[in-house]
């Protein structure tokens, strides 16, 4: 067994270096400072056109207060359980079908219903549209299956929409779900963070010139410390439970960081993990990294464990 173990690690690593390569020449393809954000968009969904069409799950595309949302059920499923996610695309890009690998194997391997919010894009539509679509999808599965049967995800800007839409949902009196998930989570829009520039040359997808026109294009004129626009410098007391991941060499890496350390310091329950020669929102290639799956199996075994103690403190 021992050769067999050290040839699936060569092969794992070789894969990783590979995806990695595929990654850093893809995304100056539409990662581009320069590049109108029609564009961008363009391009970046021309990517899902080589995806391999879902298998094992039930798609649907509907309403929710108006909002369209793309919901996958895995076949068979018997679990009351939900997951609402919000892509990322730094507020301007992606939609529900670019991120559909990933969250396919969200509903699947945590055996839940997910919810994929297609939430209004900047420039056309700035702060706050996407956040408010994001919390009236929530507020109406909130109506819909309660609170408790809910956890939130998100990666790179829908990780910081995962955190505005609690900051809201709590503020407006909504009851909490039972956790979020943030993915590589941009939450500091400074854009100034001590892993934009130690981390710049490690980086294959994103740069700081990049996503400096992005927050532009989203801000809607608003000071980038408004903990709206900006969860970083928010209220993070009184939330559930967080999961945070990150890679280590993403420029975003500090967002993070940062952000772990104020939710312990407000009191939050909070779980943090670097995944060491990693990039920004790795997840998203579970369908050629088995550390991207590894990376949503934990995630299943994070809200296991939050449902164990949420049980365990009720009885």
């Amino acid at each position: 067994m021992k050769p067999l173990s050290i040839l699936d690690a060569g092969m794992q690593r070789s894969a990783t270096f590979v995806n990695r390569a595929l990654v850093q020449g893809l995304s100056g393809f539409f990662v581009d400072a320069k590049l109108p954000v029609e564009t961008a968009r363009r391009r970046f969904n021309g990517l899902n056109l080589v995806a391999r069409k879902p298998q094992g799950v039930t798609l649907e595309q509907i309403t929710m207060g108006g909002v369209p949302v793309e919901r996958i059920t895995p076949r068979g499923c018997t679990s009351q359980r939900h997951l609402l996610y919000f892509h990322g695309g730094a507020f301007c890009v992606g939609a529900p079908r670019t991120h559909r690998d990933l969250t396919v194997f969200l509903a699947k391997t945590l055996n839940r219903t997910v919810w994929a919010a297609d939430y209004r894009l900047a420039p056309e539509h700035p702060f706050p549209a996407g956040a408010e679509d994001c919390l009236t999808v929530y507020r109406e599965m909130v109506e819909q299956v309660g609170s408790d049967n809910i956890a939130l995800a998100g990666d790179s800007a829908g990780g910081n929409l995962v955190l505005v839409t609690l900051m809201m949902a709590r503020e407006a009196g909504i009851p909490m779900p039972e956790a979020g998930i943030l993915y590589s989570p941009w939450v500091d829009l400074r854009c100034c963070s001590e892993s934009y520039y130690t981390q710049r040359d490690r980086d294959p997808m994103l740069t700081g010139p990049w996503l400096r026109r992005m927050r532009e294009h989203y801000r809607n004129g608003q000071d980038v410390h408004l903990p709206l626009l900006s969860p970083l410098f928010g209220d993070l007391s009184g939330l559930p439970p967080l999961l945070l991941h990150v890679g280590r060499n993403e420029i975003l890496l500090n967002d993070t960081l940062n952000l772990e350390s104020r939710i312990r310091a407000q009191g939050g329950q909070v779980e943090m993990k670097v995944w060491e020669s990693l990039w920004h929102v790795f997840h998203a290639h579970v369908q050629y990294l088995e550390v991207a799956r590894q990376a949503v199996r934990e995630t299943r075994l994070f809200l296991n464990q939050v449902n164990a103690d949420r049980a365990s403190a009720a009885s």
